[in-house]
């Protein structure tokens, strides 16, 4: 329960990765580069309904989302900018004629900083950009998410309870926006997962041990390998990532049913011969010990070939696959 997700995209990369040195020289040259933006869709960004939209929720974001600094879009253009052109409107409703629209989008037409920037060739997408102001520090920070996710929190659903016209699409995106919904989405993604495998798991060690006491077994190998490697994170205030939170939860799973089978079967030679029960969970054991241990072994080394992979929670996926293995082997000895 005290396990803490992180959603910062540069925990993807390694410490020596060029991206972050390079994201490093960037910040130092030209201070943070957090935005937030929206995808506006439809038949022709420049129609009356269109425009408005993209105002509206222009000056929306600007009031609803922490840490705003400015806006951009067809709708905020500076007329300085594009030759003294740019729309007009009154209480967000466009007050610009027919022959001034058709004037302006000429000309904006013709910038080539707009055209395919702010809107696509076509005419069918253009962009909202809000620009954002330095995060604070941890120390002058105490809400509680993390700034960015509270800018993205704040911008997503601004975007999802606006109400645009018929035939207009708007798409949220941007870092901060992505860490919301990789909190939000990802993390529901992940319950459904587990839960989807703790389903399985359970049925199919129904339909392969056939035996209660073996299914109690692997279920609670399969709760004290789990327990015992994330409760460490937990209590140690490590974040993870719950993209791939599930990897090693799902083969954890797998093994462990795949170690009852083993220890199960000689477990039921050896009674069936006429052995007592202690001392045919004790045969079964000294029998399996060594095939299960090769079984980890070779899970882990072949699970170290991920190591090459220039991504941390790729890599993370390695050492906790790694950790679950002794986890199993301890939990299988005291079963």
């Amino acid at each position: 329960m005290r396990i803490q997700f992180t959603t910062d995209i540069a925990d993807y990369f390694v410490d020596d990765d060029p991206v972050l040195s390079s994201q490093k020289r960037f910040i130092n040259l030209f201070d943070q580069n957090e935005f937030v933006a929206v995808l506006v869709e439809s038949d022709n960004v420049f129609s009356p309904d269109t425009l408005e939209t993209v105002n509206s929720l222009g000056l929306r974001l600007m009031e609803d989302v922490p840490f705003a600094s400015a806006v951009t879009s067809i709708a905020s253009v500076n007329p300085v900018l594009a030759g003294g052109h740019s729309f007009h409107f009154d209480d967000e409703v466009l007050t610009s004629s027919a022959a001034e629209l058709e004037e302006i989008r000429e000309v904006f037409s013709g910038i080539a900083s707009f055209r395919g920037q702010l809107f696509s060739d076509d005419m069918h997408q253009a962009w909202i950009i809000l620009s954002l102001t330095d995060y604070p520090s941890e120390g002058e920070w105490d809400g509680r998410q993390t700034p960015r996710l509270t800018a993205g929190t704040a911008a997503y659903n601004t975007v999802q309870v606006f109400r645009a016209p018929e035939g207009i699409r708007l798409t949220a995106t941007g870092v901060p926006v992505y860490a919301h919904r990789k909190e939000q989405e990802m993390l529901a993604d992940f319950m459904k997962i587990l839960l989807l495998g703790a389903v399985i798991s359970v049925v199919m060690t129904a339909f392969i041990l056939r035996n209660g006491q073996a299914i109690i077994g692997a279920l609670v190998i399969i709760f004290f390998s789990v327990a015992s490697v994330f409760a460490w994170y937990g209590w140690s205030g490590q974040a993870l990532d719950n993209a791939f939170m599930a990897v090693p939860i799902l083969l954890t799973m797998g093994l462990s049913i795949g170690y009852s089978v083993h220890i199960t079967h000689f477990f039921e030679l050896y009674y069936a011969a006429g052995l007592s029960r202690r001392k045919s969970v004790f045969k079964a054991v000294l029998e399996t010990w060594r095939p299960i241990l090769f079984t980890v072994v070779t899970t882990a080394a072949a699970m170290l070939t991920f190591m090459l992979v220039d991504i941390e929670p790729i890599r993370w996926v390695v050492y906790q696959t790694i950790a679950n293995g002794p986890s199993l082997s301890v939990a299988m000895t005291r079963m």
